[in-house]
């Protein structure tokens, strides 16, 4: 409803006698307007209502704040984001936070793990294989145990990392094995099946039943989609543990 106009105006003259029932119709349609039907359009646009007088009930709910409301953080007071209140919403996303607004004092100890820092395409997987006595490379397969692999960037069916963005890398591996007699062992990556780098090897010399371990360690710069698969031979033959790992490194 919100607006009253004067009923008959035109009826009614100064200095002259007037129908009461004119008059009455009149007061009925003021008292019918400030009697519950005071609405938007009778407030001023500059009325500058104290928020006093305004019952919000339980409060400002998020549909009372528009999608372009853009709340300045001065209005936040200090301590009040807490980490509940972030993941109730689902999270806050990179781009809402300013340049370097989050420094090391507002991360507590073991805040973020590992797994968190998917922009890492970290990994790590184990598996057995039997190498033949002698001097061939070759790439080493089987039934991966995958211990962490948040992205997915290890592909176990596969047995390669497959490198989800370009970028530089920094990948490792270790060899556990027990060959017992003199032998030589070289582990190396292997690119996209199709060249082999960042050779290690190793030399065990003994009279006896002993345990070898040789880890490889390599930082090399990748495209998206590049393969890299582990590798290498023995010359004594025999079955090693195999664990693979790596990371991407941000730059």
């Amino acid at each position: 409803m919100g607006f009253y106009n004067v009923i008959n105006p035109l009826s009614m003259q100064a200095g002259q006698p007037e129908d009461i029932s004119q008059v009455l119709a009149n007061l009925n349609a003021i008292a019918g307007v400030l009697n519950g039907s005071i609405d938007n359009s009778n407030v001023a646009v500059a009325a500058a209502i104290a928020r006093s007088k305004l019952d919000f009930g339980a409060g400002l709910t998020n549909a009372d704040i528009a999608t372009g409301a853009a709340i300045d953080g001065a209005k936040l007071a200090d301590g009040s984001v807490t980490n509940a209140k972030i993941s109730a919403v689902g999270g806050i996303t990179g781009d809402k936070i300013a340049t370097g607004a989050i420094g090391s004092t507002q991360l507590t100890d073991g805040g973020v793990a590992f797994v968190d820092l998917g922009h890492l395409y970290s990994f790590y997987a184990s598996t057995t294989y039997g190498f033949p006595a002698d001097t061939a490379t070759r790439i080493i397969t089987g039934t991966w145990t995958v211990y962490f692999n948040p992205s997915s960037a290890f592909v176990p069916g596969g047995n390669c990392y497959v490198a989800p963005a370009n970028g530089f890398y920094c990948l490792w591996s270790n060899w556990c094995a027990n060959f017992g007699s003199d032998s030589y062992t070289m582990s190396l990556f292997n690119y996209n099946n199709a060249a082999w780098l960042g050779a290690t090897c190793g030399y065990l010399r003994s009279t006896g039943d002993s345990l070898e371990g040789l880890t490889n360690l390599t930082m090399i710069r990748l495209n998206a989609n590049d393969q890299v698969f582990v590798g290498g031979w023995s010359s004594v033959g025999g079955t090693v543990e195999v664990r693979y790992g790596g990371f991407r490194i941000p730059v």
